[in-house]
């Protein structure tokens, strides 16, 4: 079944994908990765960037994005970067991102971050969502800035839609704060509408389900556990192999279900 109608009617044959598009977007977020990224060092692997490049964040907060980088995939994403809650990306899925096309429904504003940074904060209520603005100059009138935003968030939604309605991608969820399961099964009802997306619900390793274990829910519907959360004021202290772990487990099984194309 597809998703319900609304401003976005493109899908994977009609999207513009040209790589003119593609690099002015990426150019967008790329201050973004430069001062986040937080991956000074790395050494990649092609297929840790191949394997990365799989999946796509729905947050809780930038952990996964980050965990992404460090092992070289640079994935464009809606949510890569960004502070999320289960009930507004619900909505979000729920209403096609429907809040996005309206101005006064997106706010920039000067805001403070846990770690103690100040920088402009892209917000949409309607959705819980909170991100790091592509735009920090100064320069800008609020108006700019939040054309500027309205535009970004547009392309990385329909970019999103797209992946959910083909199953092309891993969609990864992660909460410090534990979650009733039942919420987590609304999410994925909401993203199945779409098409044959998978979801990858991460938790912290208990007693009956270890660190490394993969498991199905349900049909396209898969928990992880990893050793550890990064803390929310210091995302970038993650375990990486924790994270590669889940991440190889769940392609697997993702690929095994995939079904062969003439």
């Amino acid at each position: 079944m597809r998703g319900p109608r609304s401003w976005w009617k493109g899908g994977p044959a009609s999207a513009v994908r040209s790589s003119a598009i593609w690099d002015k977007c990426r150019r967008l977020v790329e201050p973004h990765l430069i001062r986040y990224g937080g991956a000074d060092g790395r050494v990649t692997a092609a297929a840790d960037i191949t394997l990365m490049g799989q999946f796509q964040s729905l947050g809780d907060n930038c952990e996964f994005g980050l965990v992404q980088r460090q092992l070289g995939a640079e994935p464009l994403g809606l949510f890569r970067f960004a502070h999320t809650m289960i009930d507004g990306l619900i909505a979000a899925f729920e209403s096609r991102f429907i809040a996005l096309q309206s101005p006064e429904n997106i706010e920039v504003r000067y805001g403070e971050f846990p770690n103690g940074d100040f920088e402009y904060v892209t917000s949409v209520p309607q959705y819980q969502f909170n991100s790091h603005a592509a735009y920090q100059s100064g320069k800008m009138s609020a108006d700019e800035r939040r054309s500027k935003e309205m535009k970004r968030l547009n392309f990385l939604a329909r970019n999103l839609i797209e992946d959910a309605e083909s199953g092309e991608k891993i969609f990864v969820y992660k909460s410090n704060v534990p979650l009733a399961e039942q919420r987590i099964k609304d999410l994925y009802r909401a993203i199945d509408v779409y098409g044959p997306s998978w979801l990858l619900w991460v938790t912290p390793a208990t007693a009956d389900w270890p660190a490394g274990r993969v498991g199905e829910v349900s049909e396209r519907f898969l928990r992880g556990s990893v050793d550890r959360f990064a803390p929310y004021e210091l995302a970038s202290d993650f375990s990486v192999q924790g994270w590669r772990t889940i991440c190889s487990n769940a392609y697997h099984l993702w690929a095994a279900r995939r079904p062969v194309r003439a």
